[in-house]
């Protein structure tokens, strides 16, 4: 059964994100809010700092929650960005309550040649996100390190890492590159974000 409401926040999957009522903000604002690391990086890259409180009640203050989807287990709030394309804020839930577990902006889906520059056992997730900043970084599976990212043939691009000690991006390193179905499940909750919620 489809819950209802997260948080006293009503889910909606039936809404256009096209819709004129949708308020528009800009990217700055968003990143400069969200911050670039998904709650995975930080704690596994031991990232301190001024770390804001990202409760799905303290977001819905500054940003409004109007659109809130449930697919997949999976929680995502979508925003409409001034600069074009949406900003996906996913949820998780715990003991403390509901608070930002990742976010991702897609303005575009990528191509595979997109990535031609990257060479295995070279580059580094730090260059695979200069190429695709919406692209998910996947630490906490047991079979390794790995990223994903949507792509315009309904394909998902699949990168393996290894490492000896990750302190930041620059320290997971390709280890394989492959293109595979998103028809599949392999743990990536951009595959939750609905075909409707693409740009």
């Amino acid at each position: 059964m489809t819950p209802e409401q997260l948080s006293n926040i009503r889910i909606n999957n039936s809404d256009d994100i096209n819709s004129s009522k949708m308020i528009e903000y800009s990217l700055d604002e968003l990143n400069n809010f969200f911050g670039e690391y998904s709650a995975q990086e930080l704690s596994t890259f031991n990232i301190c700092g001024n770390q804001k409180d990202l409760s799905i009640e303290s977001v819905n203050k500054i940003f409004p929650i109007q659109i809130l989807r449930h697919n997949e287990n999976s929680y995502y709030s979508v925003y409409r960005v001034s600069n074009g394309g949406f900003y996906y804020v996913f949820w998780s839930q715990n003991d403390k309550g509901v608070s930002v577990s990742d976010t991702f902006y897609i303005n575009k889906l990528k191509n595979k040649n997109d990535f031609s520059s990257l060479q295995i056992g070279k580059s580094s997730y730090a260059d695979v996100y200069k190429i695709d900043p919406s692209s998910e970084l996947i630490l906490l599976l047991s079979n390794g390190v790995y990223s994903y990212s949507l792509l315009d043939n309904k394909k998902l691009l699949e990168i393996q890492y290894t490492f000896n000690d990750i302190n930041d991006r620059d320290d997971l390193i390709i280890n394989s590159i492959n293109i595979v179905s998103a028809k599949h499940q392999y743990g990536s909750i951009l595959q939750s974000i609905l075909k409707k919620d693409l740009p």
